[in-house]
């Protein structure tokens, strides 16, 4: 498809130039669907409908894209279409590819099956976060998480070099661009247009916004100076509505919706001595929350103030209804017994990690040996890089036993068994029974949740049942799991963490958990990102 070219004349007021884009847009959107119609294959499905790239008179072109990155490789990959038209004019005639043939290299088989391989998007990607105080303690530790889950963020702090500190790092970490550091005093309404201003110049809008920048001062309520009230009023009531206002203006001119967090206290519930302004302060915050969200419900957008004590009453709260188990800096949803994800689904989520991990765990197989492979798809993958060495497989997998099928020196012994057509696995009474015949040295298996309490979990018992049988047959047991699965607490207990010798996973793992793993003698492999 070719870019979109907007309608527009620069002697055009900046309504008619929105005017144009959304009509523009929604237009190349049903114009691709028709294309797409047109031209489809069997097994062909559609892609993402919007310009990738959009030219707009006496401005340029502006690149659209998942992310960064994506984004600008669209605005690369025109510079050099227009690169190769204006050389092949040069010589000649240039003579473009027909609408069929552009879309059969669209899409093209492996195109979409390369894109398959790709690690599922996280939970914040195409997201951007607006941070205040993003330098400081609670906005570093947010904005961490935020970028780590796939969002990108803006550290809007007085203390630049602090923000911009910490931008490099995220970006060093994440990518290119993940990450930007702005100068913004929240009490100053100037700088705070100006910062919301320069985010959409950088990401084009704002999806999330974390009122987080404070202080905190504490007098006797007759000690309590004007400049002290005025300082509290300033920062805590003048910034938070500052910031919000400008975040909602955007978020309602987006209509896609958004989310604005209050970073809030306990003050703002009970009254304590010796911080009437801080305390007046946060009850008025408290208070705006509500009132923003109440507007702004009926374009989308939520609002929400959250403390360190709330959070704990609604965990414990949670805790009680049997719906989270509580650990060690957070919680872990318990998830009730559900369907197995069908592994066409599991092979494409974290696939790069996923691999990474299969060739370390290769690296601990030696010719001669009988080994144990559970359905995972990280045993897939094992499978497929294999050597063809002189080896016993065990495995409840078709995927698996499929895979070693060809390979001649590699003895497979199937389970057989209850097929499960979901993960294509042998499971039940006949598969674990059929286990008791064999004993391995090495067992490779996986899990939905590896807890440091709760110790490895599956999605099912029937799967979790399984991989007990292969722990009893193995010398030693390899856990492969990747960064995703920390922290999680799944349906059937597989395994405690005295029965598991080996993990290997991969450098976004949770450093925390991984030194207290270590501390309980599990060895664990952690490889470099």
């Amino acid at each position: 498809m070719s870019p979109l070219f907007v309608d527009w004349d620069p002697s055009q007021d900046v309504q008619a130039l929105i005017d144009s884009l959304k009509s523009g847009i929604a237009s190349y959107k049903e114009a691709y669907k028709a294309y797409f119609e047109r031209n489809k294959n069997a097994g062909d499905i559609i892609d993402e409908t919007a310009p990738r790239v959009i030219l707009i008179p006496g401005i340029g072109m502006v690149n659209t894209g998942k992310n960064v990155p994506n984004s600008r490789i669209s605005g690369a990959l025109f510079h050099r279409a227009i690169a190769v038209i204006r050389g092949a004019t040069t010589l000649g005639e240039f003579v473009s590819l027909n609408e069929n043939e552009s879309f059969n290299v669209d899409y093209w088989p492996l195109e979409p099956y390369k894109l398959s391989l790709a690690p599922a998007e996280a939970e914040f990607s195409r997201k951007v976060a607006f941070i205040t105080g993003g330098a400081g303690g609670i906005g570093s530790a947010t904005a961490r998480r935020l970028v780590a889950d796939g969002a990108h963020v803006i550290l809007a702090d007085l203390n630049l070099e602090g923000a911009q500190k910490l931008a490099d790092e995220l970006n060093e970490k994440y990518g290119e661009l993940r990450a930007i550091g702005v100068k913004m005093d929240v009490t100053n309404e100037e700088a705070v247009i100006a910062a919301f201003k320069e985010s959409a110049l950088a990401y084009g809008g704002v999806d999330i916004i974390v009122n987080n920048a404070g202080l905190a001062t504490s007098s006797p309520f007759d000690e309590t100076s004007l400049k002290e009230w005025n300082l509290n009023m300033n920062v805590l009531g003048t910034g938070y509505f500052l910031v919000a206002r400008e975040a909602f203006k955007q978020m309602k001119q987006q209509t896609i919706g958004g989310s604005m967090v209050f970073v809030g206290s306990k003050n703002s519930i009970y009254a304590g001595k010796n911080a009437s302004a801080y305390s007046s302060v946060k009850a008025m915050e408290t208070h705006l929350a509500r009132c923003i969200a109440a507007e702004g419900g009926e374009f989308g957008i939520r609002v929400n103030s959250v403390t360190e004590e709330t959070i704990r009453r609604d965990l414990d709260k949670l805790e009680d209804e049997g719906k989270l188990l509580r650990s060690h800096g957070g919680a872990i949803r318990v998830k009730e017994s559900q369907p197995e994800t069908p592994f066409r689904e599991r092979e494409t989520m974290n696939a790069e990690q996923k691999r990474r991990i299969a060739e370390e765990a290769i690296r601990h197989i030696e010719p001669g040996d009988r080994i144990v492979l559970d359905a995972s798809s990280t045993a897939w993958y094992m499978a497929q890089i294999l050597p063809d060495i002189p080896l016993t497989v065990v495995t409840n997998s078709i995927k698996v036993a499929l895979e070693l099928s060809s390979k001649d020196k590699i003895q497979v012994i199937s389970t057989g068994g209850l097929l499960t057509r979901g993960s294509l696995s042998y499971v039940g009474p006949l598969a674990e029974r059929s286990l008791d015949f064999y004993h391995v040295e090495k067992a490779f298996i996986s899990g939905k949740g590896l807890h440091l309490q709760k110790g490895v979990s599956e999605s099912s018992e029937s799967q979790a049942l399984i991989k007990q049988k292969m722990i009893t047959i193995a010398d030693e047991v390899f856990l492969l799991a990747d960064y995703s699965k920390f922290g999680q607490q799944s349906f059937a207990l597989v395994s405690r963490w005295d029965q598991i010798h080996h993990l290997i996973t991969d450098g976004r793992a949770d450093a925390e958990a991984v030194n207290q793993l270590r501390e309980r003698s599990v060895d664990v492999i952690q490889l470099n990102d």
